[in-house]
């Protein structure tokens, strides 16, 4: 499985109008390409910081799918009179206990692995070690990790059933972050909570 993950940030006060053109436009587009296994956008309302990630079956189906929403990722900038970046990745790890609903929040975490050579081992490690130290994190509903095995980047995410499970994780989790950073030998570079408007990703 793999993901393209796009940020768009721009004008606060046009978030709105962005949740509406995904919703609208964005997402029914996305979710018609072949290998398409849904999609998910997260927002941060007071920064007019926006996320798109989207599912596919293959590496193929998702290069294959980037000229076809070109033209709505433009018009989200040109919205929110902001810029945009995109990043593709592998989609390791899925998990998820239930489909969130209304109120979802999420902690999007940005990871460096500056040796290649042990990104299986890191995977492995996150899927054995990891993903049980987090089942214990009450309102913890989904985890998902993705990896760039040409970079070396990484992305985890953590979905809650609700902003109170999200602040109340936030000890356990960071310390469960901290030691797997430190089994892995990986560098975080960013760690921020988001809003889930909306998921139909599908893991299988």
């Amino acid at each position: 499985m793999h993901a393209r993950l796009t940020m768009v940030t721009g004008d606060p006060r046009k978030m709105d109008d962005l949740i509406s053109l995904v919703d609208n436009d964005v997402r029914p587009l996305v979710e018609a390409q072949p290998g398409s296994r849904g999609m998910a956008l997260f927002v941060a309302r007071d920064s007019g910081e926006g996320g798109v990630v989207s599912f596919f079956d293959s590496a193929e189906a998702m290069q294959a799918s980037a000229p076809k929403v070109m033209g709505v990722r433009e018009k989200a900038v040109d919205l929110m009179a902001g810029s945009a970046t995109v990043e593709n990745f592998e989609v390791a790890v899925f998990q998820r206990r239930s489909m969130p609903g209304p109120g979802a929040w999420m902690r999007l975490t940005r990871t460096h692995l500056d040796d290649l050579s042990t990104i299986d081992a890191a995977i492995e490690q996150f899927r054995s070690t990891t993903l049980p130290a987090l089942s214990g994190i009450p309102g913890l509903i989904s985890s998902l990790l993705f990896v760039d095995r040409e970079s070396g980047n990484a992305a985890t995410t953590g979905v809650y059933q609700d902003h109170a499970a999200l602040d109340a994780s936030r000890d356990a989790g960071a310390a469960i972050r901290a030691e797997s950073m430190k089994r892995a030998g990986l560098t975080m570079t960013s760690v921020a909570e988001y809003e889930l408007i909306f998921t139909s990703a599908r893991p299988d």
